[in-house]
C-alpha cells in the first residue's frame, strides 16, 4: 500500500488555521459574530470545508467526541444539536438559529479537541481468537500513530506544540514535518522531541526504550518544572543534557535514574510488534514479561528478582503465547505454574533461583 504524500505548506496552514477556530469557539466567552466569522470562513473555501471535516471525522473514529456534565451545560446553553450535518444546517431557514446549532456542534469539538484525548488500542483476544489488530489513527496534522495491544496514548494539540502521552503499553509515531510546531512524546519520565521522523516507544518493566527508524529526535528527562504546553516558550529547542538520537539507533532509559544505554540496532526489530512478533536482544526477563502481559489471556508473574534479571533473547509469537511459556524451562532454569488466570514463572529446585539465564 503506498503511503500518504505528505501534505503542502497551504495544506498545513489550513489545517493550522481550522484548530484556531475551533480554539476560539471553545472559549467559553465566544459570540454570535465569532462563529459568524467561522462560518463565512467554512464556506469561502471547499478545501476549509475539507480541512475541518476531516478533523471533526478523525475525532469521530478515535470515539472522543466530549461528553460529561460540561459538555451537557454547553448543549443546554445553545440550544439542542440538529441531527443534520453542517453542510446541511448551512443552506437550512433561520442563520442565527443554523449559527447556534453549529455552535453547539462546535464546543464539544472544540472540548474533544483542545482537552487530552485517549487512543486506545484492543484488549488482546482470548486463547484461539484471532490476534489483536494494531490500531493505526491518523492525526489531524497528517502525523499518525500505531498503537500495540492493551496501550494508549493521550493527545492534546495546541498552536504551539503537539504533545502525546504514552499513558502504557508501546506506540510507533510517525511525524509530518513541522518546524514551528515540535512534536513531543511523553512516556514515564522521560520526554522524546521531534520535527519531522519516525521512531518508536515502549514502556516495559523499569524502562523505557525509543527507537529511531527515520530522522532524529532528542530524548531527556522529563523536568518538574517543565514549562506549560500552551505558552510561547513551548517550542523552545529540548533541554540542555538531552541525547539526540539518530536512524538505526536506540535508547533503553531506566525510569527514576540517569542510567541509560544507547547503542545500533535494526529498527524492524523493534518494530516486529507491528507483525506479530515480540523480538529481543539481551532483554531482561521481567521487561519481556511486562511486553507479553499485553497480549496475553492470563497475567505471567514473576516474583523471584533473579528470574527477573535473567536476560533473554529471542522472539515471542503473539499468537503463540502459550507455546513459548512452555519451551520456558528448557531453555532456562525455571517452572512454569499455571492457574485459571495467571501464570507464575518461579525458580527451579536446582537451581533456587540464582542461575544465569541460558539465550535461546
Amino acid at each position: 500500500m503506498t503511503p500518504p504524500m505528505p501534505p503542502g505548506e497551504a495544506d498545513v496552514e489550513r489545517m493550522d488555521a481550522a484548530m484556531q477556530w475551533l480554539l476560539r469557539l471553545h472559549d467559553d466567552n465566544a459570540t454570535d459574530k465569532v462563529v459568524a466569522e467561522w462560518l463565512s470562513w467554512y464556506e469561502s473555501d471547499e478545501r476549509n470545508t475539507q480541512a475541518f471535516d476531516s478533523m471533526q471525522e478523525f475525532w469521530r473514529q478515535t470515539g472522543q467526541l466530549a461528553s460529561g456534565p460540561d459538555a451537557t451545560a454547553r448543549i443546554a446553553r445553545l440550544g439542542s444539536i440538529d441531527p443534520r450535518p453542517v453542510h446541511e444546517l448551512r443552506q437550512a431557514p433561520g442563520h442565527w438559529r443554523a449559527v447556534g446549532i453549529a455552535a453547539s456542534l462546535l464546543l464539544l469539538l472544540g472540548a474533544a479537541f483542545f482537552s487530552v484525548r485517549r487512543l486506545r488500542a484492543p484488549t488482546v483476544s482470548p486463547p484461539g481468537a484471532e490476534v489483536a489488530q494494531v490500531r493505526h489513527t491518523r492525526l489531524p496534522d497528517n502525523s499518525s500513530v500505531d498503537l500495540a495491544a492493551n496501550s494508549s496514548v493521550a493527545v492534546e494539540y495546541t498552536p504551539a506544540q503537539r504533545t502525546l502521552d504514552l499513558q502504557k503499553g508501546e506506540a510507533f509515531f510517525s511525524v509530518a514535518p513541522n518546524h514551528e510546531r515540535p512534536f513531543i512524546v511523553k512516556a514515564t519520565g522521560l520526554r522524546v522531541r521531534a520535527v519531522g521522523t519516525k521512531f518508536n516507544v515502549r514502556e516495559a518493566d523499569d524502562r523505557v526504550i525509543v527507537t529511531v527508524a527515520e530522522g532524529t529526535v532528542d530524548v531527556y528527562a522529563a523536568d518538574s518544572n517543565e514549562q506549560r504546553s500552551d505558552g510561547p516558550a513551548a517550542a523552545a529547542p529540548a533541554a540542555a543534557g538531552s541525547l539526540r538520537l539518530t536512524a538505526g539507533n536506540e535508547v533503553t532509559w531506566i525510569v527514576g535514574t540517569d542510567k541509560r544505554v544507547v547503542r545500533a540496532t535494526d529498527p524492524e526489530r523493534a518494530l516486529a510488534w507491528r507483525y506479530g512478533r515480540l523480538e529481543y536482544i539481551d532483554e531482561p526477563l521481567s521487561a519481556v514479561v511486562a511486553d507479553v502481559n499485553r497480549y496475553s489471556s492470563r497475567k505471567l508473574i514473576i516474583s523471584d528478582p533473579a528470574i527477573a534479571r535473567m536476560t533473554y533473547t529471542g522472539t515471542v509469537l503473539i499468537g503463540s503465547i502459550d507455546e513459548w511459556l512452555r519451551a520456558m524451562p528448557g531453555e532456562f532454569p525455571i517452572k512454569v505454574i499455571a492457574a485459571d488466570s495467571s501464570v507464575s514463572l518461579v525458580a527451579s529446585e536446582q537451581t533456587n533461583g540464582t542461575a544465569a539465564a541460558r539465550k535461546p
